[in-house]
């Protein structure tokens, strides 16, 4: 069986449940499918380019409902399954959701590591509007922060944080650097989320 007819069998077993938990297990099984696939837990896409949906708009539909599942812990996992298998229409909504001030910090964690692995301009904007909010909450600035430093460094982004392989130049490329210097003298940040913004914004 290939790891796309697993992935819709997982799916098609999971529309029939109606215990969170069970709900939960069926969408963490479905994203572990993913990684094991790409064998890798980095980003999809980069800052510039989006990642592209592997499965079709139909087939992902029941994972775009459970993004907005009244329970957190089914939008988390929900978050991460469609990071491996959805694509750049699914960002939007992942973006809508950070940027809510309804949604818990735990939910916005979770999605800031989905916008993270599809990557794309509408993603990397999201990020950044999320890492430049001052009022936001400084885990997930920093969370914001770093996946915009992995997205300019699909390469791997160092232990170190502090070695990129070059990004693409872009519209998306220089929205990220701008914003991570507006970051790094915000009053409101830390002095590590200064630092690291300003690390990555003159490496990127």
């Amino acid at each position: 069986m290939s790891g796309s007819e697993e992935a819709l069998r997982c799916l098609q077993e999971m529309e029939k449940l109606t215990d969170d938990t069970e709900i939960v297990f069926e969408l963490d099984r479905l994203h572990a499918i993913g990684v094991g696939l790409r064998g890798q837990v980095g980003p999809r896409g980069t800052l510039e380019s989006p990642a592209v949906a592997l499965l079709e708009t139909e087939e992902l539909r029941p994972l775009r409902r459970l993004l907005k599942h009244p329970h957190a812990e089914v939008r988390c996992a929900a978050a991460l399954a469609i990071s491996e298998w959805g694509g750049d229409d699914d960002v939007p909504l992942l973006v809508d959701q950070l940027l809510s001030d309804d949604e818990p910090n735990e939910t916005k964690l979770h999605h800031v590591v989905a916008l993270r692995v599809l990557g794309g301009p509408k993603a990397t904007e999201g990020l950044c509007q999320a890492a430049s909010n001052s009022s936001e909450q400084e885990d997930i600035r920093r969370a914001s922060v770093a996946a915009l430093g992995v997205l300019a460094s699909p390469a791997g982004y160092a232990k170190s944080g502090s070695q990129f392989r070059t990004a693409t130049e872009g519209a998306a490329v220089e929205a990220a650097r701008a914003s991570l210097m507006r970051v790094a003298v915000d009053p409101v940040a830390s002095s590590y989320l200064c630092l690291a913004a300003r690390e990555i914004a003159e490496e990127i």
